[in-house]
């Protein structure tokens, strides 16, 4: 029983991650074009109310986890330098290529994962594995609206950004894995 619940809740938070990520792609789709807002400015303000809520939150109610050690603290710096570049590279993938295609792109961080997990971590690549990674790239593909007959519009630039993001996103996430191995807390980690 206890094995369902952890995998029932493992599936909502990985449904509602995607949701989110989803839905931010139109908001700052939304945001660059209809309101000509600069990718770099409106990455700062993600940033900046991401931190402070967060902070506003752990301090009030879990003050412990504002507490660091210098070492943490370094560590936390760098994941912190990948997460603002995962931000401003996703913003500007989402300007340039629009909310689809940026979508797509993105969840190019899940072949990055799988390789980098290999290098880095040791894991193994089941035959299961790579056929949920074709799966789910071919179902971006589709959802992309990238294999329409139709000229697409978009640059060299925002195809790097796109691809930028997946692989930040696959660095986000293997130094998320590595921090929670360590016995850091997933809020003190995302906070910093």
């Amino acid at each position: 029983m206890h094995t369902d619940t952890h995998e029932t809740r493992g599936f909502v938070l990985a449904l509602s991650s995607a949701l989110v990520l989803a839905t931010t792609g139109i908001f700052i789709r939304y945001l660059t074009f209809t309101h000509q807002m600069d990718v770099l400015v409106l990455a700062f303000w993600r940033n900046l109310f991401l931190f402070s809520g967060l902070f506003l939150v752990l301090e009030l109610a879990y003050p412990k986890l504002v507490e660091v050690t210098f070492a943490q603290f370094r560590r936390f710096m760098l994941f912190g330098l990948v997460l603002a570049c995962f931000n401003y590279l996703w913003t500007t993938s989402v300007a340039c290529n629009g909310a689809g295609v940026a979508t797509f792109l993105i969840y190019t961080s899940v072949v990055f994962t799988t390789i980098l997990g290999r290098i880095f971590l040791k894991e193994t690549i089941s035959q299961v594995m790579l056929i949920a990674i074709l799966l789910a790239v071919g179902g971006c593909l589709l959802i992309s609206g990238m294999l329409e007959h139709q000229t697409l519009d978009i640059s060299a630039g925002g195809i790097m950004a796109g691809i930028g993001s997946g692989f930040c996103f696959a660095l986000y996430s293997l130094i998320m894995r590595h921090n929670r191995c360590a016995g850091d807390n997933n809020w003190t980690v995302l906070l910093y």
